[in-house]
């Protein structure tokens, strides 16, 4: 298996000029058939300016005919792909800079949007997961929001606040509502960088997993366990033993040692976590027991957005990551007003991209020199989706400031791939699906959420050698089953 490095949009096409000197910086990305002609197409955002790319039909990414309010893209700190309004195409939300109103987008179908502003959004937006919580069959948007401005005094006397984190309602005609008492208080004010809804207990509804910065100081991620309904409530450390005190930057979803549950792959500051789901939300730490620890060092400080995804399509989740400096133009001493503890946290400016292949159970090793992944820019946002459709999962990366097309290629192993159509596009954000493969099975989840970003409405099931799946069951958000037997490799489209 190896990632070739495809297209390239740099500072001049994302920001019209190369940007200022900022003390800080983000980037998001999202795939999805923005124009209805069944190819994947891109939205790469930044706070500087931001960037629309239609497919032409061969997995080449070029500016088109995607608009909004009939001009370009706004600038933005993230951005998450969801089908709103139910009519069976997807529309945006756009995270905003702190005093800007987060946008809500809807398509016509065709790849042009109409903009409206979310009322009392002026925080600073970076991620959103969008997901049927309350089982209505209609989608809802959770925000995971910063601090609207940084200082170290503030993180060490633990002071500094974000959010407010936010639960919005959809009623399935573009609308969404603030949902208000649906969150604990202990998240309300969280400083967040990205937020994942799946199942993670295996009751059928989705839960909520927030990425917390600064964890030492602040306080840890969260798992947030839904009561059905869309009610969340905050499940203690001491039940579920993931809450993590960490400066959370990315979440991975997927069952990565195939025991059917969920697991969670955190990027971090000086090295991920992995944290193996038992069932039932119950998790244990296993970086190293599994080989999936990236050792801190000053080309692997801080890493971002991340997935679960079979790129060499064996049946078994790897676990690809982007890299980048905390700060735009590198500094090694940016972390000293920390602590001294902080002393070999080198945030040096090249920080290389990795890589891990999972070989099997859920342990990995580390293939990224001879996958070619091994971008030194600085790394940001990474998106999952097949480009090309040659049924290989391709990435979208971005970063200060960049995008990067990267398309899979080699390997003799089979796969289909599950691409939501229709009402899918509603129910099947946060679906379950169970794949049976020679007596086998592999559970998966669709999972859109990434830091600042969202993966396409699709996934890839590996097959191996085999070339049919015996039997492929989808439990759908709203409680609903679709079942497909004998499938070839290949893709199916699929909606309840």
């Amino acid at each position: 298996m190896a990632l070739g490095a495809g297209q390239t949009w740099e500072d001049a096409d994302l920001l019209g000029t190369a940007p200022e000197e900022t003390t800080g910086g983000n980037a998001g990305v999202s795939l999805g058939d923005l124009d209805g002609d069944g190819w994947l197409d891109a939205l790469v955002v930044t706070p500087q300016g931001s960037l629309a790319l239609t497919n032409d039909g061969t997995g080449e990414l070029a500016e088109g005919l995607i608009s909004v309010d009939e001009g370009p893209l706004p600038a933005a700190n993230g951005v998450a792909l969801g089908d709103v309004d139910g009519d069976g195409d997807l529309d945006a939300w756009l995270g905003r800079l702190t005093g800007s109103a987060d946008l809500l987008l809807v398509n016509d179908g065709a790849g042009h949007f109409t903009s409206s502003e979310m009322s009392d959004t002026e925080s600073e937006s970076f991620s959103a997961a969008w997901g049927d919580v309350d089982a209505d069959g209609d989608l809802d948007l959770i925000v995971a929001r910063y601090a609207d401005s940084f200082d170290p005094s503030e993180v060490l006397d633990g002071s500094l606040t974000g959010g407010p984190t936010t639960l919005y309602l959809g009623d399935g005609s573009g609308t969404l509502t603030a949902a208000e008492d649906a969150l604990p208080a202990e998240v309300l004010d969280s400083v967040a960088f990205a937020v994942s809804l799946v199942d993670l207990d295996g009751d059928g509804d989705l839960d909520a997993y927030l990425a917390n910065d600064f964890g030492p100081f602040l306080g840890p991620n969260r798992l947030l366990e839904n009561d059905g309904s869309g009610r969340f409530s905050l499940v203690d450390e001491e039940t579920c033993f993931c809450n993590r005190s960490m400066y959370a930057m990315g979440i991975a979803a997927g069952d990565l040692d195939g025991n059917a549950a969920p697991d969670l792959y955190l990027t971090d500051l000086a090295g991920p976590d992995l944290l193996l789901n038992e069932g039932g939300a119950v998790f244990y730490e296993a970086t190293l027991a599994q080989g999936a620890e990236v050792p801190n060092a000053e080309d692997h400080l801080a890493s971002w957005g991340t997935a679960a995804v079979d790129l060499d399509r064996d049946g078994w989740l790897d676990l690809p990551m982007v890299f980048g400096p905390l700060f735009p133009h590198g500094d090694p001493d940016g972390l000293s007003a920390l602590g001294e503890d902080f002393d070999d946290w080198v945030d040096g400016l090249a920080q290389r991209d990795v890589l891990l292949r999972n070989t099997g159970g859920g342990v990995f090793t580390d293939i990224s020199e001879s996958a070619g992944f091994t971008d030194e820019r600085k790394g940001r946002a990474l998106a999952v989706g097949d480009l090309d459709r040659d049924g290989r999962p391709d990435l979208l990366t971005a970063g200060l400031w960049y995008a990067q097309s990267w398309h899979t290629e080699g390997g003799c192993a089979n796969g289909i791939t599950l691409r939501l159509t229709g009402e899918g596009l509603v129910a099947g954000l946060g679906a379950h699906v169970l794949v049976e493969v020679d007596g086998v099975e592999q559970h998966h989840w669709f999972t859109g959420a990434s830091t600042w970003s969202s993966h396409a409405p699709e996934l890839t099931v590996g097959l191996g050698e085999t070339t049919v799946a015996d039997r492929i069951t989808v439990s759908w958000t709203d409680g609903r089953t679709s079942e497909w037997t004998s499938v070839a490799a290949g893709e199916l489209e699929i909606s309840p």
